[in-house]
């Protein structure tokens, strides 16, 4: 039910978004421009940054995010459990710093045992900005991979995630 609604929600913001709010990068030919604009977003961070990823290899975004909770931001992961224990993954490397809190998360088991995946591409800095797509925090997404990653400047859009965020961490473990 709240899945409904929170897809609701954001058709319902994306549609009544002022079209200077959204901001669209597509990969690979503005992986540039939207990993910039990630990590100046995050190095401009000043109270809070939650993240939603399913693979996060990426060190450029690693470093920015624990540059960012040593300036006092607080900084919360939900990752996917299999993909915490990739061996390139940035999540134990993140799991060592202050004002970082690190979950994983399972998908729902199939009918046949399978375990879904935790698959959201989500960064929500300062209850205002938000990007969101396709792009996993890997080298790949951001060179060779055809992604896309939408901005939103709105407040709205931000809380609407931040909300499912706080949602799917209640059947997060504790990295």
């Amino acid at each position: 039910m709240f899945q409904k609604l929170f897809l609701i929600g954001l058709l319902a913001l994306t549609l009544s978004a002022n079209q200077n709010d959204i901001i669209h990068f597509l990969h690979p030919t503005e992986s540039q421009k939207s990993l910039n604009a990630i990590l100046s977003s995050i190095s401009n961070a000043q109270e809070s940054i939650y993240v939603m990823i399913f693979n996060f290899t990426h060190k450029q975004i690693a470093k920015a995010l624990k540059d960012a909770a040593k300036r006092g931001v607080k900084v919360n992961i939900i990752t996917d459990k299999k993909q915490s224990n990739n061996q390139f993954s940035q999540i134990a490397y993140l799991n060592k710093y202050n004002n970082i809190s690190i979950y994983t998360l399972e998908g729902k088991k199939s009918k046949k045992g399978h375990s879904g995946s935790m698959h959201l591409k989500t960064i929500i800095i300062d209850d205002t900005l938000t990007f969101t797509g396709s792009a996993n925090f890997s080298q790949s997404a951001f060179t060779i991979h055809y992604e896309n990653i939408i901005l939103f400047n709105d407040p709205k859009t931000a809380q609407i995630y931040k909300d499912y965020f706080y949602e799917i961490k209640k059947r997060a473990t504790t990295f």
